[in-house]
């Protein structure tokens, strides 16, 4: 049914869609549809208008095709230029659920997003800071829903909530509307979930050819209704189709659900998420769901919408302006400059630094200088009142606090009726679009006249008058806001400028100027209305302090309140490192300790140190923290030198360049054009060098961080400190390495390659050496001062001489990697210097030519008779394979003179093999290099580089020779790569064999078991490779599949070998043990791999020579901690809880071996009916056992005493309390590698000794 047209004003309820599919579920469910209104020439949605459960709704979609967050934030934001009176949102479509154990999802289902104590609903999943080795540290926390809808949320939720779960049923009226239009949108009959492990099949969409007996065991429903879960819902910008990520993100955050569009919305307009789940986020997903999926989420919001009471638009009615074409045109205007610059900032701002800890900087709402200046009443008088400033050091979250302004003032009594409007900007330096006075005007007026329309009028008359240039006025725009001000019966205007500070002075003084003349005149004519109250949050800086100061003022460093956040910052982050890092009390206490004594008020200086402490182990945490400057420059000089620290030469010098031009660079630079401007790996394609470029911009963690692909500083603080530092200076300073103090002249005229005075200080200084024992002549090799050079050994300079560390010129042209040198190095060559020399690291000149990857340089050697297989004297090896990679092992043997008789060693074959370059080891090759020379461990280049191209380049090479561990070229491929296939194809195809065993017994299929390569594992097996076959050790391939975490290459074993493993999996092996022990055993112990070889036949039950069950295997393996699910899961597979071993020991006695904090385990035991009193073939019981293990403390003492089985004084067979145990754990020295368990033991000895005493008293 259509009714008569309304107006833009009567629409107070947006929906939001991203499908054709769900804007059709959504219109099917219309009471009524209204006719379209007009637009902005600027909003390019599509609306469809109507009315339902009572409410006004504006439906909008995104467009067709483009999906994600960004799209959606493009919708929402016109939606509410063109309908400026919404007041609420819905984002309603389908959704991917997540299957678990305590949520029974089924499709058709609806999940409904609700806060959380750290979430506000909606989570997105994909957006954070990129951090060391590419982890991502997720940032920024979303709205939550407003409290109307989440109101009407508990009434739904507690009308329809089954007993004890998150999970609510239809309303029964609202399921006749899902039968009815079952015939639109009809239920499929299949909702097939299959396990996490196993992947879709075919290329065919439908799952007809999948593998039922895949399927996940669930019990059936009483009927097909779609239930409602409430809980998080997890939203990015790619779509998930892989079950593994999705459960691994599923644990990590707890969701529900997955979607693409809500992260883009819940800061745009207070909405809730409501998602009917059309697929299991996995490669099954399919569209079969959708349509239905669509409807039940639909419906569901209907329902809501029902109950939410009438909302009302946030100005009254009669206020609202007809906006004429010219209003378009000059909105139109003001909207492309406003979405260049000012939209970008809170948003982006919000992401970067609210991850505040809760509860903190909501207490500037209850200061006195604020509420005087919320409560200002435009009929008091009092010059000066409408501002504020708030003012503190770098660091000291400043921005956090004006962030939590403008987040909070809008939900506080003050603008709950309507007539106050906030407006926010924030400045930011590396922003030419956030850092100019006339951009602050444009953002602050485009938030106020969105907010209240009647605004357009006073705008179009200045526009009529002076066209687009009104935008480009300060004075004009200036002139605007006063005049908005002045509107009769407009609202209250508050505006909130952060940072001022980082304008550039020139907009710094307009602006002050401008405010001082407005804010603080006594001529009515001249003031700015009292209406408009202004606040700035600054530094302290003097060209700001003589303008604000003649205002209301705070400092905010003075705030007790500060220190009281500080204190809240830094126990959330050392609870958090604590958790992660697993810091034993003593060292939680002392960090906490540390960082208050040292932090001195700065919010900056904690975030910094706790990330340091998050890469450091628990050990050296208060070292570490003990070693980090107090004062905040001085902090930021830490943190550079330990970025260049561990740098070679080429990479200090381009870490400094990167840090250069991110400080002074006018707008943040992507990374590819930071690539560009250090003129970084031009040679390599546009993927490898975008990631080389990440790589060294890590380098400077701490100091600088990629956000959404742009390079910018971590502080703004940073930028002063890089200018003071002055990177020019720096770069100067830096030279230090090639000019040292007291320096002689000869030696700066060398640098700078000043001629004439080098011939005027010639020839007495011609061997001067500075401290390093560098001559004139290797200082002008170093600065590249070939004219320099030639002058110097033209008068007589010895090419031959070395510095302290026995570098010759040779030696540092080559080591130079910003030229290639060729001429140089032709020059050097000729006039006789040595290319044999070796430095301290027995390194020669060609091998750094080599290192490098400088053909042309290398060739310069080469074609002037370089012998191309000299041998240096540095030991280099291949390990074994260790945790899944290739080890090797360096020996810098200190200056062992190399000659051309040398018969093993490494050459310059094996060193580019080394570095895996391709190209380096071809041009020795076409120049005679031997590719089967041998390494004084007897390694021929193959080993050491184990790489597709590397065997295309010489057919002599031969692949059938084994090093001194007895291992060949086909038992050193990194087996855990996707490459390695193809490498084992062409060793094979060059003749090794893949079936020859190493020193330790093993052939490819094993090491290709271990680590879970599944498609050489299949090759390998399909060629005939007995899987059964032990190494030196006894394990077989079959072995190593179990031990690890791979279900697949299990899986694909037990099909390919049937009957092989038929008896296997039923019976004993020459260990004692079958295959569900040997995999409870490995610290990849998983439920999945359990509940398979369960299905195969293995008996929970078994014992093994020492007595032991799967049970108590796990329970006593070192695992890094008992996970209850494996546990439980072992019970509901019939294991036995009351199984005791050859020793005697149950399964409370070995749950010591590794107890967890809490005792839920053992109490399963006891109900269970394990003895807690039994004694072990020792005679010693848990109490022992607690103590042996240092796992005894006061929650295990004092469930032991309610069970009536604590006896500390209770002695074993040797005669021994568990205190005597404790005592000699807590005495032991333990290695470095052990950190924390002295203090473990401590603890243990401590507990121990207080309930001695308790049960004497």
């Amino acid at each position: 049914m259509t009714t008569p047209t309304l107006t833009h004003r009567d629409y107070t309820i947006a929906w939001i869609c991203a499908l054709p599919v769900e804007r059709a579920a959504a219109e099917s469910v219309f009471d009524e549809t209204h006719s379209p209104l007009s637009q902005l020439p600027t909003d390019e949605n599509n609306y469809l208008l109507g009315r339902m459960g009572g409410k006004n709704v504006v439906i909008a979609s995104l467009p067709y095709g483009v999906y994600g967050t960004t799209s959606a934030t493009s919708v929402v934001t016109q939606m509410r230029l063109t309908f400026p009176f919404l007041r609420l949102g819905l984002v309603v479509g389908i959704g991917g659920g997540v299957p678990n154990r305590s949520t029974d999802i089924r499709l058709g289902d609806v999940v409904v997003s609700v806060p959380n104590e750290t979430s506000g609903g909606v989570i997105q999943y994909d957006y954070g800071k990129t951090c060391l080795e590419g982890s991502l540290q997720r940032t920024g926390a979303l709205n939550k829903p407003p409290q109307i809808l989440l109101t009407a949320l508990t009434r739904m939720a507690g009308d329809t909530m089954l007993p004890r779960s998150q999970t609510g049923r239809f309303p029964s009226d609202y399921l006749q509307i899902i039968r009815t239009k079952q015939k639109d949108f009809g239920r499929p009959a299949n909702d097939w979930l299959f396990h996490s492990t196993y992947d879709h099949q075919s290329s065919r969409k439908d799952c007809s050819s999948c593998d039922k007996n895949q399927l996940v065991q669930r019990a059936p429903r009483a009927n097909d209704e779609p239930c409602v879960h409430y809980g998080l819902i997890a939203s990015g910008n790619q779509l998930m189709k892989d079950a593994r990520t999705r459960d691994a993100i599923a644990r990590e955050l707890n969701v529900l659900c997955f979607e693409m569009e809500a992260a883009g919305i819940m800061d745009q307009l207070p909405c809730l998420v409501v998602r009917g789940i059309c697929d299991y986020c996995d490669s099954h997903k399919s569209d079969e769901w959708q349509q239905y999926a669509a409807l039940t989420a639909a419906v569901y919001s209907k329902a809501l919408l029902s109950i939410v009471p009438p909302v009302k638009g946030n100005v009254a009615q009669d206020q609202v302006l007809e906006i004429t074409e010219e209003g378009k045109a000059c909105m139109q205007k003001l909207f492309k400059l406003i979405t260049t610059d000012s939209m970008k900032g809170m948003n982006a701002l919000k992401q970067v630094e609210r991850d505040r800890t809760p509860g903190t900087c909501s207490w500037i709402l209850q200061k006195e200088e604020l509420k005087c200046w919320v409560q200002r009443d435009r009929d008091i008088d009092g010059q000066g009142l409408n501002m504020l400033w708030l003012y503190g050091n770098p660091g000291t979250g400043k921005s956090t606090m004006a962030i939590t302004l403008a987040e909070e003032l809008p939900r506080t009594d003050y603008f709950s009726n309507g007539d106050r409007v906030l407006a926010s900007f924030f400045c930011d330096s590396g922003s030419e679009f956030r850092r100019m006075e006339i951009c602050i005007l444009r953002g602050l007026l485009y938030q106020i006249i969105s907010q209240y329309p009647p605004f357009l009028k006073p705008l179009l008359s200045k526009y009529r008058i002076q066209g687009k240039h009104l935008f480009t006025s300060f004075d004009a725009l200036w002139a605007l806001l006063l005049d908005i001000g002045r509107v009769p019966g407009g609202p209250e205007i508050y505006c909130i400028i952060d940072a001022l500070d980082e304008c550039n002075s020139d907009s710094q003084e307009t602006l002050l100027r401008q405010i001082d003349h407005s804010f603080n005149n006594p001529r009515p004519t001249c003031s700015a209305p009292s209406s408009i109250h202004l606040l700035i949050l600054s530094r302290p800086y003097p060209e700001l302090e003589q303008y604000l100061s003649a205002f209301k003022s705070m400092d905010l460093g003075s705030c007790r309140e500060i220190t009281n956040d500080l204190r809240a910052m830094i126990k959330d982050r050392v609870e958090g490192l604590a958790r992660r890092r697993k810091y034993p009390k003593s060292v939680f206490e002392k960090v906490s300790q540390i960082l208050e004594e040292k932090a001195a008020g700065t919010f900056l200086w904690v975030g910094i140190a706790c990330a340091k402490l998050a890469r450091v182990q628990s050990r050296r945490a208060v070292e570490t923290l003990q070693a980090l400057p107090q004062e905040l420059h001085s902090l930021y000089r830490k943190l550079l030198l330990a970025a260049v620290s561990d740098c070679d030469e080429d990479d200090h010098r381009v870490v400094m360049e990167i840090l250069g031009f991110v400080a002074f660079a006018q707008r943040p630079l992507t990374i590819i054009e930071m690539a560009e401007a250090c003129r970084l790996y031009l040679d390599t394609d546009m993927e490898s060098r975008l990631q080389f470029t990440r790589e060294l911009i890590e380098l400077c963690r701490l100091l600088i961080v990629i956000d959404n692909g742009h390079v910018r500083l971590l502080h703004s603080s940073l930028e002063t400190w890089g200018r003071w530092l002055d990177y020019y200076s720096y770069l100067k300073g830096s030279s230090y390495r090639e000019l040292c103090p007291g320096l002689a002249p000869i030696h700066v005229a060398a640098h700078w390659g000043i001629l004439p005075l080098i011939s005027f200080l010639l020839p007495a200084s011609l061997e001067d050496k500075d401290s390093r024992g560098q001559t004139p002549l290797l200082i002008a090799a170093q600065a590249v001062q070939i004219e320099a050079m030639r002058f110097l050994v033209e008068r007589g300079s010895y090419v031959n001489s070395v510095n302290n560390y026995h570098e010759n010129a040779l030696h540092i042209t080559c080591q130079n990697s910003q030229y290639n040198n060729c001429a140089m190095t032709k020059f050097l060559l000729d006039r006789g210097t040595s290319p044999y020399v070796c430095d301290k690291e027995n390194m020669t000149p060609f091998l750094y030519a080599i290192g490098h990857q400088k053909e042309d340089l290398a060739r310069v050697f080469l074609q002037n008779g370089f012998y191309v297989d000299f041998r240096i004297r540095r030991r280099c090896w291949t390990g074994r394979m260790v945790n899944n990679c290739i080890s090797y092992e360096v020996d810098h043997s200190p200056e062992q003179h190399s000659n051309l008789g040398v018969q093993s060693g490494l050459t310059a074959l094996h060193f580019s093999a080394l570095n895996t370059s391709a190209k380096m080891a071809t041009l020795l090759l076409q120049y005679g290099a031997d590719p089967n020379a041998r390494s004084d461990t007897g390694d021929t280049p193959l080993h050491l580089a184990i790489r597709p191209k590397l065997l295309e380049h010489n057919d002599s090479v031969d692949v059938n020779l084994a090093n001194d561990q007895g291992d060949y070229p086909q038992h050193v491929i990194p087996f855990e790569r996707d490459y390695a296939s193809s490498i084992l194809c062409k060793l094979v195809a060059k003749g090794a064999d893949s079936s020859r065993l190493n020193g330790a017994g093993q052939s490819c299929l094993h090491l290709a078991s271990k680590a879970g390569n599944l498609e050489v594992v299949r090759k390998l097996v399909n060629g005939g490779h007995d899987i059964l076959m032990p190494d030196i050790d006894g394990l077989s391939p079959f072995h190593y599949a179990l031990r690890g975490r791979y279900l697949q290459v299990v899986r694909f074993m037990s099909t390919a070998c049937e009957s092989l493993l038929s008896k296997t999996w039923r019976s004993l092996d020459h260990f004692g043990k079958n295959p569900l022990h040997h995999h409870v055993s490995s610290i990849f112990c998983s439920a999945e791999m359990i509940d398979f070889l369960v299905q195969c036949g293995c008996n929970v039950n078994d014992v093994d020579r020492e007595g032991n069950s799967a049970l108590s295997l796990y329970m006593s393996s070192s695992h890094l901690y008992i996970d209850r699910e494996i546990f439980q899961l072992l019970l509901d597979k019939g294991a036995d809880p009351l199984c005791v071993n050859h020793h005697k020991e149950n399964l409370a006695h070995l749950f010591m071996h590794y107890r967890e904090e809490g005792i839920g385990i053992l109490q399963i035991l006891l109900k269970c009916g394990v003895d807690l009193a039994a004694r072990d073939l020792e005679g010693r019981t848990v109490m022992h056992h607690g103590a042996i293990h240092g796992v005894f403390d006061h929650h295990l003492g004092e469930f032991l005493r309610e069970h009536g089985v604590l006896d500390p004084n209770v002695r074993d067979f040797q005669n021994k309390t568990p205190l005597d145990y404790a005592v000699e754990q807590s005495r032991r020295t333990w290695p470095q590698d052990y950190s924390g368990l002295d203090d473990r033991w401590d603890r243990s000895f401590n507990c121990l000794k207080f309930w001695s005493h308790f049960c004497i008293a």
